[in-house]
């Protein structure tokens, strides 16, 4: 009975660590342009490869809303498009703006939560944003202003538009 417990939680322990297709097949994904369109090219920003966009359902426009911290990440695109990178299908499961700072890493609001923070690189892991210094008064966040991040400042080197895309079931 001992040794049948034992294996059930050692096969449920490595259910939990290994990764399952659907987490393999999910990327954070940023351009520098406002705007991408087929033959545009993407950055994966954990790998640093490079993915051609064969086809999107729709172009995507880039627009930095003039307004607060919190709000600085909002698109016309919806949750749900189509994008097809290197011959493969994905969905996109959000689109905003993404702040890659001085210390090298890049920042997003989180996807799931537009009130929180993730660091994207070097490590996808939450972050927290405690405050933000509007350097060119511009109300905000762009390239120059300081943010803090758990307890360090880091100066924005720049905006990128960025997409956190999934494989599609196709």
């Amino acid at each position: 009975m001992k040794k049948l417990i034992l294996w059930s939680v050692l096969i449920f322990a490595i259910l939990i660590i290994v990764p399952t297709s659907a987490d393999a097949e999910r990327m954070f994904m940023s351009a520098q342009t406002a705007a991408i369109k087929a033959c545009d090219t993407l950055h994966h920003e954990q790998s640093c490869d490079r993915f051609h966009v064969d086809k999107v359902k729709k172009e995507l426009q880039f627009q930095a809303n003039p307004a607060s911290l919190a709000n600085s990440s909002a698109l016309p695109v919806s949750p749900g498009n189509e994008i097809k990178l290197n011959g493969v299908s994905f969905q996109i499961a959000w689109a905003g703006e993404g702040y890659r700072l001085d210390s090298g890493m890049v920042v997003a609001l989180d996807p799931q939560d537009s009130k929180s923070w993730l660091q994207i690189y070097p490590t996808i892991q939450p972050v927290n944003v405690s405050d933000w210094s509007d350097a060119d008064a511009s109300s905000y966040l762009s390239a120059a202003d300081l943010m803090v991040i758990d307890g360090t400042s880091h100066k924005v080197k720049e905006s990128r538009f960025c997409l956190w895309v999934e494989t599609t079931d196709d």
